[in-house]
């Protein structure tokens, strides 16, 4: 029986004592090139940990709670009293989501009375670095996400003062790579968010409107964006719905056309911006960011915009 089970083991597999010995040879070679790409991959992986094209994992703080079913709200331009009734009803809330135009500060200033509030969601909301401070009090956060809005560098200052942060995602932001790799480097098991990491020459855009105010989105019919060199005008990204921030970022391929000053505009419905030059050398753009100033008040074109629907 003993000499039966030895001879099993030793037995190969008839397509491969009837194969050549070049393609055994051959799938061997692949199969080691594969083992030794994964290896490399994961020690890779390893090592630097710190920035994500996605979404990290979550936080080793969020996973030290009990094992219960996590408590998430969501909300869209909820007025104080809205969210001061769910703050009320929901004592063990852990992960918030606010969304809108209209939310501001005094609507951060409410949360810190929520005891286990650990994962916090800005995105796309119209806070800067003065406008966001509030959420400093809030000790528990162990993620946020201010992507698509205004804070800079100044913030990240203030974002290194809560004890229980891992997990920052701050894509499209005014936020500088060198600002985010200094934190990084200096907070160790620091998770953080960026597109600047694989884009570090990208180019990130902003609407100013007639009255002053800046904008990071809009809810057009339609946007056009378009480029000109050397008398030639190129059309970018048309679409029906919401503009994000996203949107305005143009990646270093945008520039394929080859270096020289583009003369670049934004068309939001049927309002088009003032024109913006943006110098390209070496296939880079020489700015880091770029303003798109209107003719008009934000309201005064959305006013327009459903003028034009009307007809």
């Amino acid at each position: 029986m003993n000499d039966d089970l030895q001879s099993s083991r030793d037995r190969k597999p008839i397509w491969w004592s009837t194969s050549p010995r070049w393609l055994r040879i051959s799938c061997v070679g692949v199969i080691s090139v594969m083992v030794v790409w994964m290896v490399a991959r994961a020690i890779d992986q390893g090592v630097q940990p710190q920035f994500y094209h996605g979404y990290p994992q979550r936080s080793a703080a969020y996973h030290s709670q009990p094992s219960r079913e996590t408590v998430g709200r969501s909300l869209t331009n909820p007025t104080l009293d809205e969210l001061t009734e769910l703050i009320l009803e929901t004592p063990d809330l852990v992960e918030l989501t606010l969304e809108g135009d209209a939310l501001t500060a005094e609507h951060l200033k409410l949360l810190p009375v929520c005891p286990q509030l650990q994962s916090l969601v800005l995105a796309d909301a119209p806070f800067d670095d003065e406008s966001i401070k509030p959420i400093l009090n809030i000790q528990s956060l162990a993620e946020v996400d201010l992507s698509g809005t205004f804070v800079t560098d100044e913030t990240i200052s203030l974002l290194n003062n809560l004890p229980e942060l891992s997990v920052v995602k701050i894509a499209y932001t005014d936020v500088t790579l060198e600002r985010i790799q200094s934190w990084v480097d200096a907070r160790p098991g620091l998770q953080v968010w960026s597109e600047k990491y694989e884009e570090p020459n990208g180019l990130l855009g902003s609407i100013r409107w007639s009255d002053g105010s800046r904008a990071r989105t809009y809810s057009s019919e339609y946007v056009v964006y378009s480029r000109e060199l050397s008398g030639e005008t190129h059309t970018h990204h048309s679409f029906s719905g919401r503009l994000w921030r996203s949107a305005l970022f143009w990646p270093t391929s945008y520039w394929e056309f080859g270096d020289g000053e583009y003369e670049m505009r934004i068309t939001l419905d049927r309002i088009t911006s003032e024109t913006t030059s943006v110098l390209i050398v070496n296939g880079r753009p020489t700015i880091s960011s770029i303003e798109f100033q209107m003719p008009c008040t934000k309201a005064e074109a959305m006013a327009s915009a459903k003028h034009d629907v009307g007809q």
